[in-house]
């Protein structure tokens, strides 16, 4: 079933440990020790892959662990993303810097301003993850297309908004006028606090399976959204994360630290 290769069981390993955050996790641990976040339902998985993040390892999602996860480009916070390997874009009087624990993606002053981070991976298709510390700081009251984070997977671009227009709350873009289409399970405040973001895209595999794209807050084993079909999302070549303020049309601002993005397999 569609929803077996999201909310996936996990064996548990050896040691389970608990954090009240994910700020708080350990920072060391054996491959397929489990960490249950105690302010949530949330259950990461201790991943020591060839891949790795930037230690050679850490915790992902359950939902990736034993799927082959591949890490395509992280974020620390800690360094000017550039640094990491993004590539940063701003216009008007946008701005993009790191104060030593976060970067602060800020097209908040003017209406044309952009402000943004946005890898190029060069893959077409399959299943991809983003993970990372986010906090919405503005949005326009108007028009809520930014901020947003998205993955554009040579087919597809899925757009999810961290502030809905007129809302504070986690929502889908469809990336064609401000679209949106998929519906909120909760309301989610990401404006007053940090918060925890999941995001996964399943791809289309045939046999009537369209794909389809998910979010969670926090760790929570219940998702934050409704699924939304792949096909509903603006039809793309571009190959590529970002995150920030994208639209020159609407003011916003995001901060992030310990993003990471990437690619597993799907059963």
């Amino acid at each position: 079933m569609l929803l077996d290769r999201i909310v996936r069981r996990v064996t548990v390993g050896s040691v389970v440990y608990t954090a009240a955050t994910w700020s708080a996790r350990p920072a060391t641990a054996n491959d397929g020790d489990v960490l249950r976040l105690t302010n949530s339902e949330g259950v990461f998985v201790w991943w020591s892959g060839a891949a790795g993040l930037w230690n050679g390892s850490g915790w992902i999602p359950a939902e990736i662990y034993g799927r082959t996860p591949i890490l395509d480009i992280y974020l620390t916070g800690t360094v000017a993303p550039a640094t990491e390997g993004w590539t940063v874009t701003t216009s008007g009087t946008g701005t993009v810097t790191s104060d030593g624990t976060i970067v602060d993606c800020n097209g908040s002053t003017a209406a044309g301003d952009t402000a943004f981070i946005r890898y190029t991976h060069g893959i077409t298709g399959g299943a991809y993850w983003m993970l990372g510390l986010v906090q919405a700081i503005y949005h326009d009251a108007n028009q809520g297309q930014a901020p947003a984070w998205r993955i554009a997977d040579g087919q597809r671009l899925q757009g999810f908004l961290l502030t809905g227009p007129n809302t504070d709350k986690l929502a889908y873009w469809a990336d064609n006028g401000g679209l949106i289409v998929g519906s909120r399970r909760r309301d989610e405040n990401l404006v007053d606090t940090e918060r925890l973001l999941l995001i996964t895209v399943l791809p289309v595999t045939g046999g009537g399976d369209v794909g389809v794209c998910q979010a969670w807050a926090d760790g929570r084993a219940k998702p934050e959204s409704a699924l939304a079909q792949r096909t509903a999302f603006a039809a793309t070549a571009s190959q590529f994360y970002d995150l920030g303020d994208l639209t020159g049309g609407a003011r916003g601002r995001v901060k992030v630290r310990q993003l990471l993005c990437g690619r597993f397999t799907v059963e």
